[in-house]
């Protein structure tokens, strides 16, 4: 706001008005409380990753993000393996995975190497927004989820395969703009792949 001011306007103490301005405006404190958080959901044995961002990261919010991001869509799974965060080991949060069946493993202690393969993913998926955000880096959470789409869709290194390959029936349809913009152009191509 200030800089958008300042290109027009000019008082003293400009900057110090606008910013007690922004934080007394009902409207810009509903802004600043987006989603800070991503949680990563990750099969160890076929790769594909869920992402869920959240506005905060107590054990009542990560529990219902687990079951909606992986339970309700691929099923309970026999172990869970999290870092040592406050939310996985309190007792809500194991209390859910006792309901469900499920083993609650940590990683040692200063040894992320214990879940190296969601490390990795986070790496990855940092180095993939920074293609994306806007300059003041607020608006991260509106790509976490295509990106992640990308990623199931991409071939995996470790097991030469697309992850979506590994647990869909299907591959996921292509909606690439280079796909799009060429069955437009061609409407023979289009009645070829409709009649096949």
């Amino acid at each position: 706001m200030y800089y958008i001011l300042r290109r027009t306007y000019y008082w003293p103490h400009m900057a110090v008005e606008v910013a007690a301005t922004v934080q007394n405006c009902r409207h810009c404190a509903k802004n600043r409380k987006g989603r800070k958080y991503l949680l990563v959901i990750t099969d160890r044995f076929t790769k594909p990753t869920q992402v869920v961002a959240l506005r905060s990261v107590t054990a009542y919010v990560v529990a219902v993000a687990f079951c909606e991001a992986w339970v309700f869509k691929c099923g309970v799974p026999k172990t869970l393996l999290s870092d040592n965060g406050p939310q996985f080991s309190a007792r809500f949060f194991r209390s859910v995975c006792e309901v469900l069946g499920v083993t609650n493993l940590f990683n040692s202690a200063y040894h992320p190497q214990t879940n190296g393969q969601t490390e990795r993913y986070n790496r990855t998926i940092v180095a993939m927004l920074r293609n994306y955000v806007n300059e003041h880096q607020n608006d991260w959470d509106v790509y976490a989820r295509a990106l992640m789409y990308a990623y199931n869709c991409h071939l995996h290194r470790s097991i030469r395969t697309p992850p979506f390959d590994l647990v869909l029936t299907r591959p996921p349809p292509d909606f690439s703009l280079h796909h799009s913009v060429r069955r437009r152009s061609t409407p023979d191509a289009t009645a070829r792949d409709d009649f096949r």
